[in-house]
């Protein structure tokens, strides 16, 4: 706590209120940064500042090229930073950041909304913008928040998420937006659809056919799609198209309530043999699925198994463990498969998985003999 210049000499305050009167963080709503814009520099000296709004926009075309003074390629795009705009920046006016210490600058930065970081804040000076991407640039991505203007600085994020709100990402932007994405954010290793609360199955389909219709770059080892309402098998052979999942290794598709004719689908797939990793948790699953995934031999890599909150049961569990299809399972979850002691019998005297390293079965009903 702080004591507050004030009339009563015995008021305390904390950190945030006393940089609230110090004014410091006011300079940011004084700057006007509009006023300063780029495009009062000379041309010659005018960076490619921003991509260009009508070689991506759905509805425009750029018709000047190579000429064009805006950016074709995020990699083109030139962060407007302190050594141009803030030549024309009143120097008192650039301390925001100046020499506060981290503590003071994150108290400061709590003033404002994530938008205004993004957009604005980051402009002030150098320090602002090193610091704004150090504490706010976020790991995970939705796809609608990424636009023209903010393009540059998510592109350290590692997943990037879907939802239903993304569909007007593709009404606004052609598909060379979001191919641009896919090349230049290499630091992305998860694409995810979560479509929860959905229940338009037009909007689904659309959502899901145009997503599928990309191909997923090599930095992109993980796909998930989860929460879809009714997944059809139409949306499952969007999804396992060979040059869309042609690099993904770990394929998640957990609580889409798939049942049987998922798994029968799925395993019965040619496009998937290089999967090492699916977890199919929570999709309504019973023994005649267990019974396709341990007589299948379509996925010869596969080495996770995830079937947890399912309907295995004990004949389920035996199918599973005595399959010699999955012999190089290394990990296999079946936690919450109402497994009884019957099936702990069968794991202790028919296991035939030779290498399998980590089998949770929790929240089973094995009883203490099945624990034995």
């Amino acid at each position: 706590m702080i004591q507050q210049a004030s009339n009563d000499p015995n008021r305390q305050c904390t950190y945030k209120e006393y940089l609230r009167e110090c004014f410091v963080y006011k300079d940011f709503k004084e700057l006007k940064l509009n006023q300063y814009h780029i495009s009062q520099l000379p041309e010659a000296k005018k960076p490619k500042s921003q991509l260009c709004h009508l070689n991506f926009l759905a509805i425009h075309e750029c018709i000047f090229g190579p000429q064009c003074q805006f950016a074709h390629k995020i990699s083109d795009v030139e962060e407007l930073i302190s050594e141009l705009e803030n030549k024309r920046i009143p120097k008192k006016n650039r301390r925001l950041f100046k020499g506060l210490g981290i503590g003071a600058s994150l108290a400061i930065l709590s003033f404002f909304t994530p938008e205004e970081i993004v957009m604005n804040l980051r402009r002030v000076n150098k320090e602002a913008l090193v610091l704004c991407k150090r504490i706010f640039e976020t790991k995970v991505v939705q796809l609608e928040k990424i636009t023209l203007k903010s393009v540059k600085f998510f592109e350290r994020a590692s997943e990037i998420k879907i939802s239903c709100e993304s569909l007007n990402f593709f009404k606004l932007y052609k598909d060379e937006f979001f191919e641009e994405v896919l090349n230049h954010y290499s630091n992305v290793r998860t694409l995810k659809i979560n479509l929860n609360f959905l229940f338009d199955d037009a909007k689904k389909d659309r959502i899901i056919a145009k997503i599928s219709s990309f191909a997923l770059k090599r930095n992109i080892h993980t796909f998930q799609a989860e929460d879809v309402p009714s997944m059809s098998n139409e949306n499952l052979k969007n999804i396992t198209r060979q040059f869309f999942l042609q690099n993904v290794q770990n394929l998640k598709l957990p609580r889409n309530n798939l049942g049987n004719q998922g798994v029968y689908y799925l395993f019965g797939s040619d496009n998937l043999r290089h999967i090492k990793k699916i977890d199919l948790s929570s999709n309504n699953i019973d023994h005649e699925g267990a019974q396709f995934i341990a007589q299948n031999s379509k996925l010869p890599y596969l080495q996770m198994l995830d079937l947890r909150v399912n309907r295995m049961g004990d004949q389920g569990f035996k199918y599973l463990i005595t399959s010699e299809k999955l012999s190089n399972i290394r990990h296999l979850k079946l936690d919450i498969n109402k497994i009884t002691q019957t099936g702990a019998v069968h794991l202790s005297h028919n296991c035939k998985i030779p290498d399998i390293r980590k089998l949770k079965v929790r929240d089973n009903q094995f009883g203490e003999l099945g624990a034995q």
